[in-house]
Parts: structure tokens; C-alpha cells; sequence
């Protein structure tokens, strides 16, 4: 998932995508992917499937969050000649898709950043050694 899911850029894996790995006893999900498909295509599927959860708790806590901040009077209002009331907030409609989907993508590497793991999960092209035909048969 991290850096745009780097991984699926090619079909090819290397000693560096195999230490990638760590021993488990579980993981949280078994990866079968299809290596037609574009990385693009395999990295929104993952994130859908990540951090769709995350993405929703946050914007809802940055909703919630701007509006009480302009309910208190603390971010101005701004015109609106199709709304009524006619003031209404500018913030939350600039702010909230916008964190919705940087969340959505980069949820996983934000979390990152601030010393998170994330789920473990079996990716053959990591977790089966495929530069050591010895250890690829175990």
C-alpha cells in the first residue's frame, strides 16, 4: 500500500521485496492478485479495502470539528444565493472531500510516518523468496 503500492509496479520480485517479510503466526488477509491489472487499478482496490474505514471516521471528526468551529463564530460565513439561510460555511465545503479522499489514498502512509504497521497480509511476490530457487521451494 505504502508509496502508491510501489510494489505491484512490476511482476518481478528481488531480494529487496522479500525483506519486506516477517514470520507470523496470522495475517489479516491473503493477497491473489492478477498482474494484468495496473498497479493504478490495484491500489485503489487496496485502499477501498484499507482505508475506506479511516477515511470515514476522519472526515466525520473534521466535519464535526468545523462545525462547531463555525457555529461558534470562529471561521466566517460567506454568501450563498441558493441556500437558505444565506450564510452558510466555506470551510467544510473546501475542506472535507479533499481530506476524505487524501485520507483514503494515503491513510496508510500517514500512519506510517507516526510509527503505525499496519495489517499483515501474504503477498507471494514478498513473502515467497524469488531470487533463492532453494528458499522458493520451502
Amino acid at each position: 500500500m505504502r508509496g502508491l503500492a510501489n510494489i505491484f509496479r512490476g511482476s518481478a520480485g528481488t531480494l529487496a521485496t522479500y525483506e519486506l517479510s516477517v514470520q507470523t503466526q496470522r495475517i489479516r488477509c491473503f493477497i491473489s492478485h492478477n498482474w494484468s491489472v495496473s498497479q493504478y487499478d490495484k491500489f485503489m482496490a487496496m485502499a477501498l479495502f484499507f482505508n475506506f474505514p479511516l477515511a470515514v471516521i476522519f472526515t466525520v471528526c473534521i466535519t464535526i470539528g468545523i462545525g462547531i468551529v463555525s457555529g461558534c463564530g470562529y471561521v466566517p460565513l460567506v454568501p450563498d444565493p441558493i441556500e437558505d439561510p444565506p450564510l452558510v460555511g466555506f470551510l467544510a465545503r473546501t475542506t472535507v472531500l479533499p481530506v476524505c479522499f487524501i485520507t483514503l489514498l494515503f491513510g496508510n502512509d500517514v500512519l506510517a510516518c507516526l510509527g503505525w504497521k499496519g495489517p499483515l497480509m501474504f503477498l507471494d511476490k514478498a513473502c515467497i523468496h524469488q531470487v533463492d530457487l532453494n528458499l522458493k521451494m520451502l
